[in-house]
């Protein structure tokens, strides 16, 4: 909806011409849903602009590209979004979560969650204000199962970007005995220690799962705050201070939330609802954009699984019946199309 040409051609298709900008949301929706053909058409062209124009170019916004991957994706039939995963040459990796100077500053360096400063920058303010920040009122989308808002926020401010790691080893159980599958000998002995890991493993999931529930609790004074439209702090240290936590213990808690590595992103407590973004990549792309660092392998290939690559069945069978019934119907290859890019 903010790419005012995507209205404005397919108005002049029509024979119209004229300032549209003044039309509400479903004026606008029902105008996109008319063609949606040229939709298709110019976001394929805005996308490949931005992967030729900027990420790719020798401006490196995000830094020198060795490779990359991206799914156009359509949620519930609507507009279309990207899911991408990028390479960026000679970036850093995680070793030690505790000890990584290189990644944190390659992370501060391309991704920001701050506010930009109204007079300094009035464009970017503007469109993150309007493309970035989560909004209070958590939507459906938000919910899931017990949880008030899947996608974290608000997030938990913090004073420099940190990984935090769970203060826990996953070889070990809650009461710090390896396991013992590698020690086996025979088979005999191999089922056994399969049934000791296995009783091991329910125990420290067990251990892992109530420390989660203390740290939340602990930390369910700090999001009250932060979800409180009407409460007011000046930083980290004054929001810790009223609601009697110490940095250390609060910092301890942010770690037990875990059980693997994230990205705690530097936030001030009101830059809690803004989404992690690239200012280069934001201003270029005009609307939101979720840019994370991905800390391992296993963390991207869940996420090409997940998002790039996931497989559709269900809105294959649904678009193959909506093709069967068209050919039914006595129209035209363009009405026929049509009707299949509408439903």
């Amino acid at each position: 909806m903010r790419w005012s040409k995507f209205i404005a051609v397919i108005k002049a298709q029509q024979g119209e011409e004229g300032d549209f900008s003044g039309l509400d949301w479903n004026e606008k929706c029902e105008i996109l849903r008319s063609n949606p053909v040229t939709v298709m058409c110019m976001f394929e062209k805005r996308v490949d602009a931005l992967m030729t124009d900027l990420i790719l170019s020798p401006a490196q916004p995000i830094g020198p590209v060795e490779d990359y991957l991206f799914r156009v994706e359509f949620q519930a039939r609507g507009s279309p979004h990207i899911h991408m995963v990028v390479w960026i040459e000679d970036a850093p990796g995680v070793q030690d979560p505790e000890d990584c100077p290189d990644v944190i500053e390659f992370i501060d360096h391309y991704i920001t969650c701050q506010m930009p400063d109204e007079k300094a920058d009035p464009e970017l303010h503007k469109i993150v204000s309007e493309v970035q920040v989560h909004s209070r009122n958590h939507s459906k989308t938000c919910r899931k199962g017990n949880v008030s808002c899947r996608f974290g926020f608000p997030r938990l401010p913090m004073e420099k970007t940190i990984i935090a790691s769970a203060p826990w080893k996953d070889d070990e159980d809650a009461g710090g005995n390896k396991k013992c599958g590698e020690k086996a000998k025979d088979v005999v002995q191999e089922k056994e220690c399969r049934k000791k890991d296995s009783k091991k493993s329910k125990k420290s999931k067990k251990f892992v799962g109530k420390k989660q529930r203390e740290a939340k609790e602990k930390l369910k004074p700090v999001r009250d705050f932060l979800m409180d439209a009407n409460a007011s702090f000046e930083d980290l240290s004054d929001l810790l201070e009223k609601c009697k936590m110490t940095h250390d213990e609060y910092q301890e808690c942010v770690k037990s939330l875990t059980s693997g590595m994230v990205v705690m992103m530097t936030r001030e407590p009101k830059d809690c609802w803004v989404n992690g973004y690239n200012p280069d990549l934001l201003r270029a792309w005009n609307t939101n954009m979720d840019i994370q660092f991905i800390l391992d392998e296993f963390s991207c290939i869940m996420y090409m699984i997940s998002y790039v690559a996931k497989p559709e069945h269900e809105m294959t069978e649904f678009l193959n019946s909506v093709i069967r019934d068209v050919k039914k119907s006595n129209v035209s290859e363009r009405d026929e199309m049509k009707q299949i890019m509408q439903a």
